[in-house]
């Protein structure tokens, strides 16, 4: 319901909404609502990069969530690969000895 009312004040591609889907997703990923968590990531992903641009921390977060939930699923590759973009996403953003940054380096590195 939260998602419907920012969608009609904010407009559909709003920062926030897809901060929101976001949210809607880790629920569903932590409900084990795999297929429907990765909807919504995926919904998240392509607003907040529309909104914020490709190299902001949002983007790095929503990637970060969605390599989370690849790598459950046993997809490794993929997950290695989002781990990596996430990082490279934070690296942009924080620098690269930030510790978003060394996390989904280690947490790629791992795969």
């Amino acid at each position: 319901k939260a998602l419907a009312i920012q969608i009609k004040a904010l407009g559909p591609e709003h920062a926030s909404v897809g901060n929101t889907y976001n949210n809607i997703a880790i629920v569903l990923q932590n409900q084990g609502k795999l297929d429907e968590a990765r909807e919504y990531y995926d919904k998240a992903l392509a607003i907040q990069i529309k909104a914020l641009g490709p190299e902001h921390a949002s983007v790095g977060d929503t990637k970060y969530n969605i390599a989370q939930l690849a790598e459950r699923q046993g997809d490794t590759q993929g997950a290695k690969r989002l781990f990596t973009e996430a990082a490279a996403t934070y690296r942009a953003t924080y620098g690269a000895e930030h510790p978003e940054t060394l996390d989904a380096l280690q947490q790629a590195a791992a795969l």
